[in-house]
């Protein structure tokens, strides 16, 4: 069931959830600035100083030609800019013709947007599109992607390949399939549509598990309005990579992420932090989040069920004096596998592994449960059952018999009796006598239906209980119950009816037609009649002649002392 379930995809979304959470308890810990990025918010106040939006040719010329300046490794202007807002248009084109280092964007996917012509004459630029899941976060991040015959490269891999130019770091393919990348100090692999706990995930283009490593704090920022202001200084912008980006939620360029549960952050902020994992693996060797081949998966998950069993041993081979343990008692050693799971699978993600938690959790679960109900159906079923015979036992005959009548069925019930079985234990001692008890028990159950009940009854007696048949049909069940029993052919020097241990029965019935009977009624009127049996030679059946809607003698007794203590009171 659980395969089924992670293979339909129905554990993706709780497998992702649990991803999100790992980023956050990372991103919790981390307050490591990278000072290799800058980024120039353009937020809601920028906007209503500049006075419109989008920003003039002017002012973006004016906001690129401050930032060059100071001399940056590269410039990524986060917005597509394919439209001209005057003034200032030839003077952003001279701006973009007289900056070898500064990138544009386009975007790719979807509805295509064109870049500044300029820029696109000159190659400088790159897509600036992202991969959003089905929920609607951004976990993935696209280094390139095809766009008719032209590979495109992402905005983040053309900054982050800009900065390392000064390092001699490019990327190498380590395979024909172009499934694998050298870069630098470390190996990128591409993303697949099975990876992780993804199922069919979108792989087109070259992807990457974006590897968050802490909040968009990490990353320093500048106001629009203060590099028009002339406060930016070239501490802050030189050899670094600098990102200018919309932050303005009025301006919808809004995604969701692992690292904000319910907050959305601006695109200019995840294209950060893919630029920043590129250049951390490349120059620092940080691994990227890499996952195993599903087939590592699936024996992870399949060993969870023996372990879990061998974790809990404990609890099945209790015995069954101790089977009433608490719901803590379970609960406790349940919570202790997942934990255990669960602290495992974050240690192998902090190290850069990301491995599915939900299947093994979900296997070890299961594997649990199904134990403790199958330990419940062994305990409920000894509990049931007769220690010797192995078949009902006397408090199970008194709770089937009570619900049988109380559903107003046809029911009959037969008492046997194994006669002279006290001479029988004389003669051949207590260990045959057992053996002779049981394999009539295993006669009684193979002459009757597999819906009717076979009940050791006390001793040497014996009870079945017969559901939905008519007198008639009952006398026949008893005489070939009688004769089962004899069929056996146990030797018993002993008896007084046969040369082979028998059986002396007892039949009542209660039809549907008469008033709800009771049990003890019912049972009364078998004794008698097994009595009867008894006295007129035993190996036969004697059927009760007395009716069920007639009150017990016992039953008259308590009536009659009732009506005793009533009439002295009165008196």
């Amino acid at each position: 069931i659980v395969f089924v379930a992670a293979v339909g995809g129905i554990l993706e979304p709780l497998d992702l959830a649990v991803l999100d959470k790992f980023f956050r308890l990372r991103a919790s810990s981390q307050s490591v600035v990278d000072e290799r990025l800058l980024i120039i918010t353009i937020d809601e106040i920028d906007v209503e100083t500049a006075g419109q939006w989008p920003l003039s040719d002017a002012m973006l010329a004016d906001v690129v030609r401050k930032i060059a300046v100071h001399e940056p490794v590269v410039i990524g202007l986060d917005m597509v800019r394919n439209v001209h807002v005057e003034p200032g248009r030839d003077e952003l084109a001279d701006v973009f013709s007289s900056t070898p280092n500064i990138l544009g964007v386009e975007k790719v996917t979807g509805e295509s947007v064109l870049p500044h012509p300029v820029l696109s004459e000159l190659g400088q630029t790159a897509a600036a599109d992202l991969t959003v899941d089905a929920d609607g976060r951004v976990r993935r991040g696209l280094l390139s992607l095809r766009s008719a015959d032209e590979i495109k490269v992402g905005l983040s891999t053309a900054l982050a390949l800009e900065y390392l130019a000064d390092y001699n770091v490019a990327p190498k393919s380590l395979d024909d399939a172009g499934l694998l990348l050298r870069f630098g100090e470390t190996t990128v692999r591409r993303f697949e549509k099975n990876d992780g706990e993804y199922v069919n995930a979108d792989s087109s283009g070259f992807q990457v598990v974006l590897n968050y490593q802490a909040d968009y704090q990490q990353f320093d920022s500048v106001a629009l309005t203060s590099v028009l202001n002339g406060e930016l200084t070239e501490e802050q912008v030189r050899d670094r990579i600098v990102l200018i980006g919309s932050t303005a939620h009025n301006l919808s360029d809004l995604f969701y992420t692992p690292l904000h549960n319910d907050q959305q952050v601006p695109g200019v902020y995840i294209h950060a932090h893919l630029t920043s994992q590129l250049v951390k693996g490349a120059l620092d060797g940080q691994p990227f989040l890499r996952t195993v081949p599903d087939y590592v998966e699936w024996l992870r998950a399949i060993v969870c069920g023996p372990v879990t069993l061998m974790l809990s041993r404990s609890i099945f081979d209790r015995k069954m004096s101790e089977a009433a343990l608490p719901v803590w008692y379970w609960l406790s050693r349940l919570i202790g596998i997942n934990v255990g799971i669960g602290g495992a699978t974050y240690g192998l993600f902090l190290a850069g592994w990301w491995l599915p938690i939900a299947f093994p959790m979900t296997v070890a679960t299961m594997t649990m449960a199904l134990g403790i109900a199958y330990r419940n159906i062994q305990i409920h079923r000894l509990a049931a059952l007769d220690g010797l015979t192995k078949i009902a036992n006397r408090r199970y005959f008194d709770q089937y018999l009570d619900n049988a009548l109380r559903n107003n069925q046809c029911t009959s019930l037969i008492l046997c009796h194994v006669d002279d079985f006290k001479a029988f234990n004389e003669l051949y001692g207590d260990a045959v006598g057992d053996q002779c008890l049981q394999k009539i028990a295993a006669a009684l159950t193979s002459a009757v239906w597999q819906e009717d009940l076979v009940a050791r009854y006390s001793g040497v007696a014996f009870a079945v209980v017969l559901s939905d048949v008519t007198g008639e049909m009952a006398d026949a069940i008893a005489q070939r119950i009688r004769r089962q029993a004899q069929l056996l052919e146990l030797v018993h020097d002993g008896a007084t009816a046969s040369q082979w241990s028998t059986l002396s029965c007892g039949l009542a019935s209660a039809s549907q037609v008469q008033p709800v009977v009771l049990p003890q009624v019912l049972i009364e009127h078998a004794d008698v009649a097994l009595s009867e049996a008894k006295r007129s030679g035993r190996n036969c059946v004697v059927v009760s002649q007395r009716a069920t809607g007639e009150k017990s003698a016992v039953i008259l007794t308590v009536e009659e002392s009732m009506q005793d203590i009533e009439d002295e009171k009165a008196a």
